[in-house]
Protein backbone atom coordinates (compact mmCIF):
# COMPACT_ATOMS: atom_id res chain seq x y z
CA UNK A 1 0.00 0.00 0.00
CA UNK A 2 1.24 3.62 -0.92
CA UNK A 3 1.75 6.24 1.75
CA UNK A 4 -1.35 8.21 -0.44
CA UNK A 5 -3.46 4.68 -0.34
CA UNK A 6 -2.73 4.01 3.27
CA UNK A 7 -3.31 7.72 4.10
CA UNK A 8 -6.96 7.59 2.04
CA UNK A 9 -7.72 3.82 4.01
CA UNK A 10 -7.45 5.71 7.77
CA UNK A 11 -9.05 9.14 6.73
CA UNK A 12 -12.07 6.60 5.43
CA UNK A 13 -11.94 4.06 8.04
CA UNK A 14 -11.74 6.55 11.07
CA UNK A 15 -15.66 7.68 10.99
CA UNK A 16 -16.25 3.61 11.28
CA UNK A 17 -14.72 3.37 14.86
CA UNK A 18 -16.96 3.30 17.62
CA UNK A 19 -14.64 5.78 19.97
CA UNK A 20 -14.38 9.84 18.72
CA UNK A 21 -10.88 9.69 20.39
CA UNK A 22 -9.43 7.07 17.98
CA UNK A 23 -10.98 8.13 15.14
CA UNK A 24 -9.04 11.13 15.57
CA UNK A 25 -6.54 9.39 16.48
CA UNK A 26 -6.52 7.75 12.88
CA UNK A 27 -7.71 11.71 11.25
CA UNK A 28 -4.12 12.41 12.44
CA UNK A 29 -2.43 9.23 11.33
CA UNK A 30 -3.86 9.71 7.60
CA UNK A 31 -2.49 13.21 7.91
CA UNK A 32 1.30 11.75 8.66
CA UNK A 33 1.16 9.52 5.60
CA UNK A 34 -0.50 12.24 3.44
CA UNK A 35 2.57 14.50 4.03
CA UNK A 36 5.01 11.24 4.01
CA UNK A 37 3.65 10.86 0.05
CA UNK A 38 4.97 13.85 -0.45
CA UNK A 39 8.10 13.82 1.44
CA UNK A 40 9.79 10.23 0.81
CA UNK A 41 10.08 7.68 -1.33
CA UNK A 42 7.97 4.50 -0.33
CA UNK A 43 9.71 2.86 2.56
CA UNK A 44 12.05 6.23 3.48
CA UNK A 45 9.83 7.89 6.46
CA UNK A 46 12.08 8.50 8.89
CA UNK A 47 11.29 6.64 12.49
CA UNK A 48 10.23 9.69 14.29
CA UNK A 49 7.75 12.33 14.45
CA UNK A 50 10.25 14.77 15.19
CA UNK A 51 12.60 14.02 12.35
CA UNK A 52 9.55 13.83 9.99
CA UNK A 53 8.18 17.47 11.39
CA UNK A 54 11.34 18.86 10.58
CA UNK A 55 11.21 17.86 7.11
CA UNK A 56 8.02 19.24 6.57
CA UNK A 57 9.43 22.81 7.80
CA UNK A 58 11.65 22.76 5.15
CA UNK A 59 9.60 21.58 2.21
CA UNK A 60 8.14 24.30 0.28
CA UNK A 61 3.71 23.58 -0.10
CA UNK A 62 3.96 21.39 3.01
CA UNK A 63 5.36 24.02 5.95
CA UNK A 64 2.03 25.61 4.46
CA UNK A 65 0.41 23.20 6.21
CA UNK A 66 1.95 22.96 10.02
CA UNK A 67 -0.77 24.62 11.39
CA UNK A 68 -3.45 22.55 10.37
CA UNK A 69 -0.97 19.28 11.42
CA UNK A 70 0.20 20.73 14.98
CA UNK A 71 -3.53 21.56 15.58
CA UNK A 72 -4.46 17.81 14.59
CA UNK A 73 -1.56 16.32 16.68
CA UNK A 74 -3.03 18.56 19.71
CA UNK A 75 -6.14 16.92 19.28
CA UNK A 76 -4.73 13.11 18.91
CA UNK A 77 -2.54 13.19 21.84
CA UNK A 78 -5.48 14.86 23.96
CA UNK A 79 -7.25 11.78 22.62
CA UNK A 80 -4.62 9.11 23.38
CA UNK A 81 -2.87 10.86 27.12
CA UNK A 82 -5.69 12.67 28.66
CA UNK A 83 -8.59 10.61 29.80
CA UNK A 84 -9.81 12.79 32.03
CA UNK A 85 -10.57 14.66 29.07
CA UNK A 86 -12.58 12.05 27.73
CA UNK A 87 -15.27 11.61 25.80
CA UNK A 88 -14.35 14.13 23.54
CA UNK A 89 -16.70 16.05 21.95
CA UNK A 90 -18.35 15.65 18.33
CA UNK A 91 -17.11 19.70 17.70
CA UNK A 92 -13.68 18.06 18.64
CA UNK A 93 -14.18 15.34 15.84
CA UNK A 94 -15.75 17.35 13.09
CA UNK A 95 -12.44 19.87 13.75
CA UNK A 96 -10.61 16.75 13.36
CA UNK A 97 -11.82 15.61 10.28
CA UNK A 98 -12.06 19.16 8.66
CA UNK A 99 -8.03 19.60 9.20
CA UNK A 100 -7.49 15.87 8.18
CA UNK A 101 -9.34 16.55 4.90
CA UNK A 102 -7.48 19.84 4.23
CA UNK A 103 -4.31 17.77 5.07
CA UNK A 104 -5.05 14.95 2.63
CA UNK A 105 -6.38 17.79 0.11
CA UNK A 106 -2.80 19.66 0.65
CA UNK A 107 -0.96 16.60 -0.08
CA UNK A 108 -2.57 16.02 -3.00
CA UNK A 109 -4.21 12.53 -1.81
CA UNK A 110 -7.25 12.13 -3.64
Amino acid sequence: MTYQQYARFLHTTAPSLPLIEWQIVMFFYAAVHATNSVLYAPGGAPLTHTRHEANMFVHAGIDLLMVEYQELKALSLTARYKPQLHPLSAAELAHATRLSTVMLAGCGVP
